[in-house]
């Protein structure tokens, strides 16, 4: 029998054509299929700003002895989606319990993934900062992690709050405050500077940039204290990265102004005009 007949078949069973064509979607199936595997593994919930993964020291409490011996490294809590939120890094040796000592406790690394909220950051339904309690959940058990590494810190940082009317510069005052929901500072000025015309920089390639006014408006440089979050990659003000094109929203019971991190030359062009 030929391979090819007279009409262009193989084995004088298919066109050859056809068995291109058939031989090409038999390769695709397993490459569709790994591929779909591979995103598959990936966490099912999209990546978003508002959450940040952080590692984080803690100390595990109020542990009965037997779940004290089960706790293990690699355990993970998942969300209800199935994506892995939180996972036990590494674990120090089981000792009494400083508050009921038939209990437990237990050094962990935990790698938890916070969301911002508000002015700080939670994990679950629990605020994450110094001393705080979380609670870390397996399908084997639920536990009490007292977090003993400091997130949030009150930084002073200079920042120029611009595209002011000459009423809101009139308001502007050092001790100006603006306060989260329980009444704590969130932020606070501490140093006024002196008002001056208000401008834009506009990128013009090759690290080089100009500068436009704008007309009917000022800027004042001030000194604010800040409650930040400090994460490996960053500092957070209201759950967003500190950098020099993120506005910064001051909010007072008298107004609502728009700061910006100071460049080095505003804060040198202050400290002139104190001179």
């Amino acid at each position: 029998m030929k391979f090819i007949d007279d009409k262009g078949r193989l084995f004088g069973m298919i066109n050859v054509i056809d068995f291109l064509v058939l031989a090409f979607l038999i390769c695709l199936i397993p490459m569709l299929y790994f591929g779909y595997r591979i995103i598959g593994l990936q966490s099912p919930e999209p990546p978003s700003s508002k959450y940040k993964e952080v590692y984080l020291n803690c100390q595990l409490v109020k542990l009965r002895p037997d779940i004290a011996k089960k706790v293990s490294i690699n355990d993970r809590e998942l969300s209800r989606k199935g994506s892995i939120i939180g996972e036990v890094i590494d674990l120090g040796e089981i000792r009494p319990d400083d508050s009921d000592p038939s209990l437990k406790q237990r050094y962990a690394l935990l790698k938890l993934r916070l969301e911002f909220k508000g002015s700080g950051l939670v994990y679950g339904d629990n605020v994450v900062d110094y001393n705080s309690e979380i609670i870390f959940k397996t399908n084997e058990y639920a536990i009490t992690a007292r977090v003993t590494d400091e997130l949030s810190k009150m930084l002073k940082i200079s920042i120029t709050l611009r595209d002011l009317d000459d009423q809101t510069i009139a308001l502007i005052k050092v001790g100006d405050r603006e306060v989260d929901a329980s009444g704590g500072t969130l932020a606070e000025i501490a140093a006024v500077g002196k008002p001056t015309e208000s401008f834009r920089e506009f990128e013009l390639g090759r690290g080089k940039f100009s500068i436009g006014r704008v007309i009917n408006k000022k800027q004042i440089t001030t000194e604010m204290i800040l409650r930040c979050q400090e994460i490996s990659n960053g500092i957070y003000f209201k759950g967003r990265l500190l950098t020099y094109d993120t506005p910064i929203d001051f909010v007072t019971n008298k107004y609502r102004v728009k700061g910006f991190l100071s460049r080095a030359y505003e804060v040198a062009e202050e400290k002139n005009n104190k001179q």
